[in-house]
């Protein structure tokens, strides 16, 4: 039995873990909506829907910001990703001079969703400000594919299933 940690603002992500707790919560809202497709239970089906809103709605800003690079309010400018922050050619990337920069990435990797707030783990008192806009902060401003694979699932679903 694993504990499932649920923040003030409303993410929720297994209690072992510290990276990537969007990536938890997201693909378990596109789960949820799997489910609530074809459930014949209206209250179930009602109660997953409201479940997966809540955890999109997260990542895309309800909270402090939006987790999703280029959208939203406040959306991260130093996602953890060498080619991002390249600047655009003919200027030279490397790893001195573009990703050790204090600048924001010079490519904007639109609907990346970065890995999020940390949790209760960094700060127990205030698990939804554990996210870092830092570029070398891998644990909570990382970005990767299966971290947009529930997430873009759930898009999906929500664009289905909601009236």
């Amino acid at each position: 039995f694993q504990e499932i940690v649920k923040t003030p603002l409303g993410m929720h992500y297994p209690a072992w873990n510290q990276w990537a707790n969007l990536q938890f919560s997201t693909t378990a809202a596109f789960l949820a909506l799997l489910h609530a497709r074809t459930t014949p239970d209206a209250d179930l089906r009602r109660l997953e829907l409201d479940f997966a809103r809540r955890q999109v709605d997260y990542a895309l800003g309800s909270g402090l910001r939006s987790y999703v690079v280029g959208y939203g309010n406040n959306p991260p400018q130093f996602a953890h990703h060498a080619a991002a922050s390249c600047p655009d050619r003919p200027a030279v990337c490397s790893m001195d001079a573009t990703f050790d920069s204090k600048a924001p990435n010079g490519q904007v990797l639109y609907g990346a969703l970065v890995a999020g707030p940390a949790g209760k783990k960094k700060d127990a008192a205030n698990p939804d400000a554990t996210y870092y806009d830092k570029r070398d902060d891998y644990i909570t401003n990382e970005v990767a594919n299966d971290y947009n694979a529930g997430f873009t699932g759930a898009l999906a679903g929500l664009f289905q299933l909601l009236p």
